[in-house]
């Protein structure tokens, strides 16, 4: 009999459905196509089925047809390939209680589905049932149901019992039938009302208990159809037999079929044994030696390549057995090895002794085992000491009893134990924080620098993700990076915020690395953090002083420059202008120099503060050093607006500053230019703030001005003065003019101030209100001085001489040059000395902001003029910060009224009270007065009829230089001497 497989009985069009196909579609495909089941899979890949019996229990639980056929489906989809025995398979459908059997091919794809009925249709089914009988498989649970039944009432009893037919009877005899098939198509209809009556299957087929199975085969298959019904001489219904039962009760034969096979099997077995048995015994002993050989072969063969040394010894220490391994670890050849003593061999001396008695006392006991594995130390040919991994085994040979020794390196694992513990003892005792966690992020272990660090123990934190630590400072876009570094590159380094148990947001400088698995995937992270708040902090501080002011706290110059920058290409793309002012304050060198620097100090923060709070968020206020403070003005719409800002910052400045119980006003002058009307270069943009600013000043301070192009003249008109001052003293371009100063009382004329010029090569005569200035600023203003001072004495001289000898010049000293300037009062003392002349011939004339503040220098330097014999003069008094507590603290000789009081003094009531009480107060000081700007004779006579002392103006002469100003002392006849 040929052998056939179930690729000969498979139904090789198989309807295969997609998972999402509705109920509904599945049912009336399987109706219309006559089939007992739709196979659920995608592109050949079998992944359920569906069978007539599901359909039954869905139809008898009402399910609804619109829902998918995937969730309903019986998987995994038991299959088979195609080579396999049609008795293999029937087996396998009655192992597993199934009625269909998916036949797949190598790569799983679907070739075909087997079934009960093609199993029942093989030809070969015969050889199984034989001359059975129908009463031997006949199935009697017989499901009955009466006509007035429901289709419905039928599907739930047929799912219940797991029928797959039932039998419409009328009494005992047998109507109709309604079978799994009929329930789809019913299904598909949804008559689950209908009565079993009207929709059975009638007449039924039947047959005979003492029939032959084949024959009801044969019956089936020559009517298509898939049960019978089995029925006694009367006709009344006994069973049912169906494919089924005919493929189910062939399992029993199957077994007795492979049986049989083993028996036939065994039987041949026996034969061949016996055959075996008539050879000669001298064949067969040849044939067993062999085997013992091979045996042998195999065994040495093993030995020889052990990764182990493997040492055989007899009961003497002597070596017995040397492999390969036990040559390489030890150095000693095979040969040499061989007959050697153990001990003396590989035994390490302080071990040896050790050795002996544990041998003597192992044969003394008389055992016959010996198993034991240690550690211990072993010694190569070259004396070298290693850590080895001893087993030894006892084993008896014909020869005796041997000691079998199976010897392992473990130096490299020692040494890996050791840098385990090393490891450990760094891991425990770093001063940096270790987390470990697995691939999924939950924390394993941590050492004691992470409790010290966080707060948290690890029974706080085993199990538990690292966001436990998380301060809320990054937003998920942070950690989404580090993930996407993590996961594909292994590693991430950078800087965190992290929050401790007690609530305390920390920095810290964050390492993770990962540790891999033999697949290549994420097995452990190791993260590794420090504190890094303080070196944060101070790095802030750092950044704060480089970029910030410390006084006002405002930016400073370097990040004024880095935020004009940028403000520059924010306006450069968005193409709406920006203003930048330059903003100094009036007069507040003066208000430092003298009052101190601590007031000084309060005054530039309360400005600072008035700053800020008169611009926007948006905008930028900085400080560059001294008194000069610059705002950036950003998206501008119009110059209406900043003209607003700056009137603003105007009025904010020129509210009374109470500082340590004084008041004090300060006013300032703002130059504004515009991106990218005035300028597009950064150099460019703040060189024309600051000529505005110095424009604003010009005109008087206490305003504003814009940039215009005719300022970048007046600029490098001011640089060419500058330049132009350096070279004026030694090319001898400095001149003195000297203005009288008359006695009121007689007209004469024993006084006058020295009053520099300049004689520019190209300009012509400059006057002192351009250049000294400049002077103060560029620090030529202290040889300037000494020249004047050198000057004056040598005319001082020379008109004592020849006029009077009480002749006295007045010299201005400026606040700069005093302040600055540590030893001129000894040079001037010295220039005296060496000219030979009294300390009143000269007059010291300085501001008197100078005075204030009760600076010691200040004193001390006016106390050494006055022991000098050298007068000291109040100059343009009443336009400052006047104070008469200063005025008698330091003892001046001389008041001068400045020219703003005296220029309408015959048209002004109010300017001649002042003049007048400025006249009397200086008196009762004990203090003489001078009156500056006097023009017409009508305010001389004034002043004279107040009491003034001096005058000196326009009304007598211009200043004139000296050869003139002789000229004029002999023409006017107010050169004579006078007590």
């Amino acid at each position: 009999m040929s052998r056939k497989t179930i690729a000969d009985l498979m139904t090789r069009e198989v309807v295969q459905v997609a998972p999402a196909t509705p109920l509904a579609d599945c049912a009336d495909m399987m109706a219309r196509r006559r089939i007992s089941s739709l196979v659920i899979g995608e592109q050949q890949m079998p992944l359920g089925i569906v069978t007539e019996r599901d359909m039954v229990k869905l139809l008898g639980n009402g399910t609804d047809l619109a829902l998918p056929v995937s969730d309903f489906m019986a998987a995994p989809l038991i299959t088979a390939p195609a080579e396999t025995d049609f008795r293999d398979a029937v087996h396998l459908l009655i192992q597993h209680g199934i009625r269909h059997l998916a036949v797949v091919d190598d790569q799983g794809r679907l070739n075909g589905i087997v079934t009960e009925t093609d199993f029942r249709r093989h030809s070969g089914i015969e050889e199984f049932v034989g001359l059975r009988t129908i009463a031997s498989i006949m199935d009697t649970n017989v499901l009955s149901l009466r006509r007035t039944a429901t289709v419905g009432d039928a599907a739930v009893r047929m799912h219940a019992c797991r029928a797959s037919c039932a039998i419409v009877v009328d009494g005992v005899k047998p109507v109709g039938i309604i079978t799994e098939r009929d329930m789809v198509r019913l299904y598909r209809r949804q008559a689950a009302d209908m009565l079993v009556g009207n929709a059975m299957s009638s007449p039924v087929l039947s047959v005979s208990p003492e029939h032959l199975v084949i024959d009801a085969v044969q019956l089936m298959q020559t009517r298509g159809v898939r049960h019978l019904v089995v029925v006694d001489d009367r006709g009344d219904m006994l069973a049912t037999v169906g494919e089924h039962d005919v493929v189910k009760h062939t399992e029993g034969q199957y077994i007795d079929l492979l049986n049989q096979i083993i028996h036939e099997q065994l039987d041949e077995l026996r034969q061949h044994q016996a055959k075996i048995a008539e050879l000669t015994y001298q064949a067969a002993l040849l044939a067993s030696e062999n085997r013992v050989l091979e045996k042998q072969r195999k065994l040495d063969a093993i030995i020889e390549n052990a990764l182990d040394a493997i040492v055989l010894m007899d009961e003497s220490g002597a070596i017995s057995g040397w492999n390969h391994q036990a040559e390489t670890m030890f150095g000693w050849p095979r040969d040499l090895a061989l007959g050697r003593k153990l001990l003396e061999t590989i035994v390490p001396p302080i071990y040896r002794q050790q050795h002996r008695e544990g041998v003597r006392t192992f044969l003394a006991s008389g055992a016959n085992r010996l198993n034991m594995r240690v550690e211990t130390l072993a010694i190569d040919r070259q004396g070298r000491h290693f850590a080895v991994e001893l087993s030894v085994t006892l084993v008896e040979t014909a020869q005796g009893r041997e000691f079998a020794a199976f010897i392992r390196d473990i130096s490299e694992r020692k040494r890996n134990e050791d840098e385990m513990r090393v490891a450990s003892l760094i891991y425990q005792n770093s001063g940096e924080a270790m987390m470990v966690t697995d691939a999924n992020g939950a924390i394993l272990n941590i050492n004691p620098a992470f409790t010290e660090l966080t707060g948290y123990r690890l029974d706080e934190v085993v199990g538990k993700k690292p966001r436990m630590l998380n301060s809320g400072r990054h937003d998920a876009g942070f950690y989404q990076e580090m993930w996407h570094r993590l996961n594909t590159c292994g590693a991430w380094q950078g800087e965190i915020w992290n929050k401790r148990k007690n609530g305390e947001i920390f920095a810290e400088w964050l390492t993770i690395n990962t540790i891999f698995d033999e697949s290549g995937a994420p097995h452990r992270r190791v993260a590794l953090f420090s504190d890094i708040t303080e070196k944060k902090r101070a790095e802030e501080l750092i950044w704060t002083q480089a970029n910030f002011d410390p006084l006002t706290g405002l930016p400073n110059r370097r990040m004024f420059q880095e935020h004009l920058s940028l403000a520059v290409k924010k306006s450069e793309r968005s193409g709406i202008p920006l203003a930048l002012m330059f903003i100094d304050l009036d007069h507040f060198k003066e208000i430092n120099d003298t009052l101190g620097h601590d007031i000084g100090d309060k005054l530039l923060q309360e400005a600072a503060r008035r700053l800020s709070g008169s611009v926007r968020a948006t905008d930028t206020v900085a400080r560059l050093g001294g008194d000069e403070f610059t705002v950036i003005l950003e998206d501008i719409e119009s110059p209406s607006a900043t003209s607003r800002i700056a009137e603003h910052i105007l009025e904010k400045l020129a509210t009374s500053f109470h500082v340590e119980g004084e008041v004090f006003y300060i006013s300032a002058s703002i130059g504004i230019t515009f991106y990218p009307d005035d300028a597009e270069a950064l150099d460019d943009l703040r060189k024309n703030a600051d000529q505005a600013m110095y424009d604003a000043k010009h005109q008087g301070r206490n305003r504003y001005s814009y940039f215009t192009s005719d300022m970048r003249e007046v600029a490098l008109n001011r640089l060419s003065i500058v330049n132009g001052l350096r070279q004026a003293l030694a090319n001898a371009e400095l001149r003195l003019y000297y203005q009288p100063i008359v006695d009121l009382r007689d007209g004469s004329v024993y006084k006058a101030e020295a009053l520099i010029r300049w004689q520019h090569p190209q300009r012509g005569l400059i006057g002192p209100d351009i250049f000294i200035p400049l002077a103060e600023e560029q620090g030529l203003i202290l040889d300037i001085g000494d020249w004047v001072f050198r000057r004056a004495i040598h005319q001082v001289g020379e008109w004592r001489e020849r006029f009077r000898p009480d002749f006295q010049i007045s010299v201005n000293k400026s606040p700069v040059q005093f302040q600055t300037d540590q030893t001129f009062y000894k040079n001037w003392l010295q220039i005296l000395l060496d000219a030979g002349l009294p300390g009143d011939s000269v007059t010291i004339e300085i501001t008197e902001s100078l005075t204030l503040g009760g600076k010691p220098i200040v004193a001390e330097k006016l106390q050494l003029f006055r022991d000098a014999g050298i007068q000291v003069a109040i100059d343009d008094f009443g336009t400052g910060y006047s104070s008469l507590a200063y005025l008698k603290r330091y003892d001046i000789d001389f008041l001068k009224i400045d020219r703003s009081f005296v220029r309408n003094l015959d048209s002004n009531e109010n300017d001649r009270v002042l003049c007048a009480a400025m006249i009397a107060m200086a008196h009762t000081l004990g203090m003489q007065v001078i009156a500056e700007g006097v023009e017409t004779e009508r305010q001389r006579d004034l002043l004279a009829a107040a009491g003034c002392d001096y005058a000196q103006g326009y009304w007598y002469t211009v200043p004139l230089p000296a050869e003139q100003f002789e000229q004029w002392l002999l023409d006017s006849g107010r050169a004579s001497y006078t007590k």
